[in-house]
């Protein structure tokens, strides 16, 4: 179980690095709570934005 939650980890990191410029009614995903975000209001810096959650970045599902 400890496998599968570390190769979790790995492939959402590799995801949560292409999120460039969240967009309104994106959905990110915590990997280890399963917390879910919906952005209603984005930022408009431009970048992309870390959303943390558990110490951990949030992906894009």
């Amino acid at each position: 179980m400890v496998a599968k939650r570390k190769a979790k980890k790995a492939a959402g990191k590799s995801a949560g690095k292409s999120k460039k410029g969240l967009k309104k009614g994106s959905k990110l995903r915590c990997e280890d709570c399963g917390l879910v975000v919906l952005v209603s209001d984005p930022c408009c810096c431009g970048e992309a934005c870390d959303v943390m959650c558990c110490g951990e970045q949030m992906v894009l599902i």
